[in-house]
């Protein structure tokens, strides 16, 4: 039952990533470890996460209201898709195991 978690876990992240979060059309298992892995970015990676996945927000706009340059915008939020890519890998390969 886990042999897809991993492809549907990512498929998951390029649709948040996309800014078509829709909870109901998720898996919720799938939207748990997605979550999680939000859950354990640093303070500031998380809410330049959830304002840029909210869809509201340009990079500009979020750079103002948190008083950082668009670069760091930029960067914080590529390096926070990595890092949530790479925790639901290990959570989704542990699930195979």
């Amino acid at each position: 039952n886990h042999i897809f978690v991993l492809d549907d876990c990512l498929e998951l992240l390029e649709r948040i990533d996309g800014g078509n979060q829709d909870d109901e059309d998720m898996d919720k298992e799938q939207l748990d470890l997605v979550r999680h892995a939000i859950e354990q970015l640093s303070p500031q990676r998380r809410k330049i996460f959830s304002l840029k996945i909210s869809g509201k927000y340009s990079n500009q706009e979020i750079a103002d209201k948190l008083n950082l340059s668009v670069n760091t915008i930029k960067f914080q939020y590529s390096q926070s898709l990595k890092q949530i890519k790479e925790i639901v890998r290990k959570c989704a390969i542990s699930l195979l195991i």
